[in-house]
């Protein structure tokens, strides 16, 4: 231990962590997931996913490249709009893993040592099957 280490460590501040406003975020960003990014995103892949329609009938050679450009781009939007849908699932998910985190320790924290104990005692009878 370097003899710097103590005056950091009892420099370190507590950590408060509103839950109700860590749940709402939560909440809202769940709501914005289910309601908004994914309806908007499946309603693109269905429009964006059929292609272009235009210049079926005609023979000019520019207008199908045109048309395949036009494919390719739309390719790339859809799968855009699929890594975005991805990724608004994975904040999310964060989201709720650190929610989970911090009440579970807030739990901890809060319980008493005798609590520990009766726990702690509780599971080692367990496992000797008391």
């Amino acid at each position: 231990m370097r003899q710097d280490e103590p005056a950091r460590a009892a420099a370190w501040q507590e950590i408060r962590v509103d839950l109700a406003a860590l749940q709402h975020l939560t909440d809202d960003l769940s709501s914005e997931v289910s309601h908004r990014v994914r309806p908007t995103v499946l309603a693109a892949f269905d429009q964006f996913g059929r292609g272009a329609h235009f210049g079926v009938k005609t023979p000019s050679v520019d207008l199908h490249a045109v048309k395949r450009k036009y494919d390719d781009c739309l390719n790339a939007t859809v799968d855009r709009l699929a890594k975005h849908l991805a990724e608004s699932k994975r904040l999310l998910d964060a989201a709720d893993v650190i929610l989970r985190r911090y009440r579970t320790t807030d739990a901890l924290a809060a319980a008493s040592l005798d609590d520990l104990r009766r726990a702690f005692d509780s599971t080692a009878n367990r496992q000797r099957g008391d």
